[in-house]
Order: structure tokens, then C-alpha cells, then sequence
């Protein structure tokens, strides 16, 4: 596949994601691995969308999971309503993976930055979209509306 046909698959999914009927508020954009078809081990983009439960704090529970590096304080406070997962080979962006990675992720921000930016209504409950890698909390803020509580 070629980037323009996984750029519209990007777009096309998380549009679907952030579009859910229960209009979810927060969204993450992980880098994760698995194997492909030639039982490669490659780059997915996965998407996962959530509510945060009620009363529960959001910025407190990615504190807490930064400082202690540990997903479950996020975990804990959000309901899952709709995802995709290894649906979104990134090889074609990532061709020398693991190794270098910088100019893949810039690709992969940029599409997200400009796609979101050119279409905010479609954003506009969304409260925090962060893309990262699996198990790394060092989160691109996408967008981070301040204080999320529920």
C-alpha cells in the first residue's frame, strides 16, 4: 500500500471513531507492533475511544500513570466505546522499523494535526487526543482541552 491509501484509511477510521453515537471525549493513537501477512513484525496504528466514568478525574489518572508508568490508572477512569486495533499497517511509513522511527511519526502527527485541524466540528467533544506508542508515556497532545473531570 502506498501513504495516500493509508493516510485515507488513518482518516476514515478515526472520523468513524470520534463520530461513535455515545460521543466520546477522550481518544488515543497508539503505536503498537505485531506481524503481518509475511509474518513480519511491523508498526499498526490503533485507535481506542472512551468516556471517562462519572467521577472520576482524567489529568489525575495521567499523572499518576506517568509517574508510576503504569497504564491501569488510565485504565481505571475511562469506558471503552469503540476502537481499532491492527487494522492500520504503518510499514509504508516506517521502512527501516524499528530503527528510524522520527520521520514516520512526524508523517503520522502531521496527518493527524492537519485532519483534525480541517475538521474540527467533527472534534469538537473530543477533549484529549494523544498518540503515543504502547507502553510509553511520553504523550503527543493533539488536543487537550484542560481540566477533564467527569
Amino acid at each position: 500500500m502506498n501513504e495516500l491509501l493509508i493516510t485515507k484509511q488513518i482518516q476514515e477510521t478515526l472520523l468513524k471513531i470520534v463520530s461513535h453515537e455515545d460521543n466520546p471525549v477522550i481518544v488515543f493513537i497508539y503505536i503498537d507492533t505485531s506481524t503481518d501477512e509475511n509474518r513480519e513484525i511491523v508498526p499498526f496504528l490503533n485507535i481506542y475511544a472512551s468516556l471517562i466514568f462519572d467521577g472520576a478525574n482524567f489529568d489525575e489518572a495521567i499523572k499518576n500513570a506517568v509517574d508510576n508508568c503504569n497504564s491501569g490508572y488510565i485504565e481505571d477512569v475511562l469506558q471503552d466505546i469503540d476502537s481499532s486495533s491492527f487494522e492500520i499497517n504503518l510499514s509504508v511509513f516506517y521502512p527501516d522499523w524499528p530503527d528510524e522511527v522520527e520521520i514516520g511519526d512526524q508523517k503520522i502527527l502531521n496527518i493527524l494535526n492537519l485532519f483534525v485541524n480541517k475538521n474540527q466540528d467533527k472534534f469538537n467533544l473530543i477533549e484529549k487526543l494523544y498518540f503515543d506508542y504502547v507502553d510509553n508515556f511520553d504523550f503527543v497532545k493533539i488536543i487537550d482541552k484542560s481540566n477533564t473531570k467527569n
